[in-house]
C-alpha cells in the first residue's frame, strides 16, 4: 500500500530537498526531514507533492488523511479501503476499453 511518504521519495526523485521547500513554500528544508523521521507527510503537502509530480492530488490526500486517523484499527480500515479501491480501478476502465474496441470496429467496418 502507498503512504504519503511515497509521494515525497517519488519528489525527491525529481527535485532536492531545498528545491521542494522553495516550491512547496515551506519555511526550511528541516520540514522535509521532519517528514522523512516521521514517515509521512501532511494531507496539505501531500496533495501538493502528488500535483508535482503528476499524480492524483485526491488520492496522495486520502492516504494522508487516513493515515492521520488515531485509532489503528481504523486507520488499517481506511488504508485497506484505499488499497481495495486502487485494484477496483482497473475494473472500472475494462468495460470502457471494451466500448472504444467495439466503436473501432464499427467505424471500421462502415
Amino acid at each position: 500500500m502507498e503512504s504519503s511518504i511515497d509521494f515525497l521519495n517519488k519528489a525527491m526523485k525529481s527535485y532536492s530537498g531545498y528545491q521542494l521547500t522553495k516550491m512547496l513554500g515551506l519555511s526550511s528544508t528541516g520540514v522535509v526531514s521532519t517528514w522523512k523521521k516521521r514517515g509521512h507527510v501532511s494531507v496539505y503537502y501531500a496533495g501538493k507533492l502528488a500535483q508535482l509530480i503528476g499524480e492524483n492530488p485526491a488520492r496522495a490526500m486520502a492516504i494522508a488523511g487516513a493515515e492521520g486517523e488515531s485509532d489503528a484499527e481504523k486507520r488499517a480500515e481506511l488504508l485497506q479501503m484505499l488499497a481495495e479501491d486502487q485494484s477496483n480501478i482497473f475494473s472500472y476502465n475494462q468495460p470502457r476499453a471494451d466500448v472504444a474496441q467495439l466503436v473501432e470496429q464499427l467505424i471500421r467496418n462502415q
